[in-house]
């Protein structure tokens, strides 16, 4: 094949060719046969070339991977949704999630992110309800029926004043605006104080247990933030313990490899979600690259230990 930007190499990549799934072996194809149709385990984004042979058949650039990966990222039979990060930064244009919505199957649903201007402590908008009913009601447009999470995630920093109150008022918002579940992941620790749970419950939300260095350990996010009686579990594997985003950035790349196994939280995990199984409750858990090394390898991972805990 020639070198060249369009249909050929460049570096021993390739560039505008179609994205064709990674092949699937018959192992891998049973374990989702046999996983809960309740379970749906995805990663955060889906523009890595590093998943060559994971995802993808062949290595391509990020860029082409973000634009043209998604239909090849949700063939694989163990990614039934994904976050859409991308939301967290910028408003994504309607017609770019009516085209996310066409390219996955029709049992495919995303965890999409609200702005980060709503947990920003030092902008005009931090918990405002009509910013995040506004861009609920812009993801539930867009991706429609396809939209099953909208995630609402706060950034590290002090104790919020009236906190309880103020997470009601912008959950009633949101409330109105979609109908997806609502999950609710805060990085600083006294979000999970008196109220926190109670206001969750009222609105029908639930708390997003983190694995993330800012937060306490999972048991505690469970029961303090009433994890118990919730309609749904909402998982998200996110950093390594004692790592910065950065830092586990640069030691991962160009993550395909499970670099830091962590079987304490794969197992944690794994528990929690068999024990809302068979419960009937759904269950979303997504995992970023800085977790383990490989976000789809920790997925596989994970969807071992909750298929063997069946038995």
């Amino acid at each position: 094949m020639p070198v060249g930007r369009r249909g050929g190499y460049v570096d021993g990549v390739l560039f505008d060719v179609p994205i064709r799934p990674a092949a699937v072996d018959p192992a891998t194809e049973a374990l989702a046969a046999r996983l809960p149709a309740g379970l749906r385990l995805g990663t955060s984004s889906w523009s890595f070339p590093g998943w060559a042979g994971l995802v993808w058949a062949h290595r391509a650039p990020a860029d082409d991977l973000s634009r043209r990966g998604l239909p090849a990222y949700a063939a694989h039979p163990l990614l039934r949704t994904v976050s859409l990060d991308r939301s967290f930064y910028a408003p994504v244009p309607p017609d770019e999630l009516q085209t996310y919505a066409a390219q996955v199957p029709d049992d495919f649903r995303f965890v999409a992110k609200l702005p980060a201007a709503l947990g920003d402590r030092d902008g005009d908008r931090f918990l405002s309800p009509t910013l995040a009913a506004d861009a609920a009601a812009a993801l539930s447009a867009g991706l429609g029926a396809k939209l099953g999470v909208v995630l609402l995630q706060l950034a590290p920093g002090d104790v919020v004043v009236d906190w309880p109150e103020r997470l009601t008022a912008l959950l009633a918002a949101l409330r109105g605006a979609t109908d997806a579940l609502i999950a609710v992941e805060p990085r600083f620790r006294g979000a999970l104080g008196p109220g926190y749970a109670e206001a969750l419950g009222r609105l029908g939300a639930v708390h997003c247990l983190s694995v993330h260095p800012a937060m306490p350990d999972l048991r505690t996010q469970w029961l303090d933030g009433g994890l118990a009686g919730a309609p749904a579990l909402v998982a998200r594997w996110n950093l390594a313990p004692n790592l910065r985003y950065a830092d586990a950035k640069e030691r991962f790349a160009p993550f395909d490899r499970l670099a830091a196994p962590d079987p304490d939280h794969r197992d944690a995990l794994a528990k929690a979600a068999r024990w809302a199984l068979t419960r009937r409750r759904p269950v979303w858990i997504t995992a970023n690259n800085k977790a383990e090394g490989s976000a789809p390898r920790t997925l596989w991972a994970l969807a071992d230990r909750i298929d063997a805990l069946a038995g």
